[in-house]
């Protein structure tokens, strides 16, 4: 971190230890030297690194019903992710944990989406590191048109190939098709084009 101020203060209350407090404002510094080891391997297999804030609430008085709004809305307004995790708060009460992964710019406009929009009196807030495997996303051509496939890979061999739900689904529904048939062919198409590539 780069440290940009240092406050100091004392409290007026007087206790068995020194009552002092020490306060650092600064910034994560831009470039950070990974230790040896991990810039190896961060290098040998491509791994992107980048950072991101999760907000997290814990919600146990609201409506089911609604966390899919919520959850489309989140991502609709650019959340990088946004789960739901089943826990169980005092009293054994059962709740539900609401976390979205957020860019750092993002962190006002998605605190108060979650306060508005849901019935948490809190959100909590901390710093995450991803690592990260690079993608792309290509077009394949289908006999029923146009479809996208995410090709992940891991150094210079590729990982996956999926094909992108929802132009499976949107095929599969207006051709009549079974989604799985869809599925196959969208991503046989898509490694005929990776091996072109590759040869």
């Amino acid at each position: 971190m780069e440290v940009e101020k240092i406050g100091y203060g004392a409290g007026e209350r007087d206790l068995s230890i020194p009552n002092l407090l020490r306060v650092m404002i600064g910034e994560r510094s831009a470039q950070e030297i990974p230790p040896q080891g991990e810039a190896r391997f961060l290098d040998t297999y491509s791994i992107q690194v980048g950072q991101a804030l999760m907000l997290e609430a814990n919600i146990d008085d609201m409506n089911p019903e609604f966390y899919d709004y919520l959850i489309q809305k989140c991502l609709k307004e650019g959340a990088m992710d946004v789960f739901l995790q089943p826990i169980q708060m005092k009293k054994n009460r059962p709740a539900v944990t609401l976390s979205a992964q957020i860019h750092p710019t993002q962190l006002e406009k998605f605190t108060t989406l979650i306060l508005k929009e849901t019935t948490t009196i809190g959100v909590r807030v901390y710093p995450v590191t991803k690592y990260m495997l690079p993608y792309q996303v290509i077009t394949v051509n289908t006999p029923w048109g146009k479809a996208k496939v995410k090709i992940v890979q891991v150094g210079e061999e590729y990982k996956t190939i999926s094909p992108e739900y929802e132009d499976c689904r949107r095929i599969a529904e207006a051709e009549n098709l079974p989604l799985k048939d869809v599925y196959e062919e969208v991503k046989k198409q898509g490694l005929k084009l990776v091996n072109l590539n590759v040869n």
